[in-house]
Parts: structure tokens; C-alpha cells; sequence
């Protein structure tokens, strides 16, 4: 914007989209099939868009998205995804939308863990109370290990009373100053070491 429509150079954004595109997954496809790999200069060139670089690299996982909560209940009983979950809600209310992002962490070694989106869901103006039988009905029947919720402004109340209910799960998160600061730097070395998958969405 001070730049009129200038648009910003690559090299001096925090999260290059270049980073970003090579930890997004396709979700048109569960087949991990790909008609040709080239390698050109050390890059890797994908010949069939149905793979994505990420998915690639990780061959042995299967990478989607759950469209439902069924869904996902579903695939957590019959053990297609582990039952080691992170989970973060952003609460929104009349002007900015809520949002709820389920990842599955899997370990690739000792120290090095993969996350991978496995569901999100974006409420629109929806009142607080359906927003906390949601959260509940989420709790309850997923093994989440871990929940942050937006304890700004107005998520301060559902953030405190579901820590209470589920302690040592929900977690109230200050989306502010060096909270910020320290999840942003995780998030670039997460993004920068491939070491999160995020379906391919250009909402």
C-alpha cells in the first residue's frame, strides 16, 4: 500500500510465498501417483500437478483435508489419522470470522515432527454459546493433546471457561506482542524445514 500496488519483493517477505507453496498439498487426489520427476539445478520439477513438492518428500503419508467432523471422527476411530492432535481457534463474532485448525503431528525421527492439516472450519457470525458446544463436541470426542484458543478481547471468556473445563488441553493464547513474535519465528522454521503441510487454497 505505500508503494501504490507495488508488490512487495520475495526476498524481503517474511513468508515467501515460494516457502509456502512448497508445504501446500493438493486435496483433489488421495493418490500419491505422479507421471514424472525431474531433477533440474537441485530443484525438483513435478511433471503431473496431481503431487505437490511436500508431498514428495514425505511419499509414506497421506495428505487431505476431512470435509466433516464426521469425517474426522471416522478417520480418528478406524486409525487412518493418529490420535496425536493440535488444535487452534481464532474467535471471531460480528466482524471478523472464527477459525478452527486441527493438525496431526507425526514423528519423522526423534527431534523432527511433521504437522499436517487435517480439518479447519470457518464460522461466520455465529453467537458465542454455539461456538462453545462446537469446541466441546470437538474436545469430547477427539484426542487433542493440545487446544489454543484467542484469549483477546473477546475470546477471553470461551477461552477461560473451556481451560477450566478441559485443563491441561485448552490453553488460552494471548494473540499478542511476544506470543506473536515467537509464533511467527516457529511458523517460519516449520514452513522453511517442510516440516507442515497445509492444503493448497488460494482463499
Amino acid at each position: 500500500q505505500e508503494y501504490e500496488i507495488s508488490f512487495i519483493d520475495e526476498n524481503i517477505s517474511y513468508h515467501p510465498p515460494s516457502v509456502v507453496n512448497a508445504c501446500s498439498f493438493f486435496t483433489n487426489t488421495d493418490d500419491t501417483s505422479y507421471d514424472e520427476i525431474v531433477e533440474k539445478d537441485s530443484k525438483i520439477i513435478i511433471q503431473n500437478r496431481d503431487v505437490s513438492e511436500i508431498q514428495l518428500k514425505y511419499k509414506n503419508h497421506k495428505f487431505f483435508v476431512c470435509n466433516t467432523l464426521e469425517e474426522f471422527f471416522y478417520k480418528v476411530q478406524t486409525g487412518e489419522i493418529s490420535p496425536n492432535l493440535l488444535g487452534g481457534y481464532d474467535v471471531g463474532r460480528k466482524k471478523d470470522k472464527s477459525e478452527l485448525t486441527i493438525l496431526e503431528e507425526i514423528m519423522i525421527s526423534e527431534f523432527v515432527s511433521l504437522q499436517i492439516t487435517r480439518f479447519t472450519l470457518q464460522l461466520d457470525r455465529v453467537k458465542y454459546e454455539p461456538q462453545r458446544e462446537l469446541l466441546r463436541k470437538v474436545l469430547n470426542h477427539l484426542p487433542i493433546k493440545k487446544m489454543g484458543i484467542d484469549s483477546q478481547g473477546i475470546g477471553n471468556n470461551l477461552a477461560e471457561n473451556l481451560s477450566d473445563e478441559f485443563p491441561g488441553i485448552v490453553i488460552s493464547v494471548p494473540l499478542e506482542g511476544v506470543w506473536k513474535d515467537r509464533a511467527a519465528q516457529n511458523m517460519k522454521i516449520r514452513f522453511e524445514s517442510q516440516t507442515i503441510a497445509i492444503p493448497e487454497n488460494h482463499e
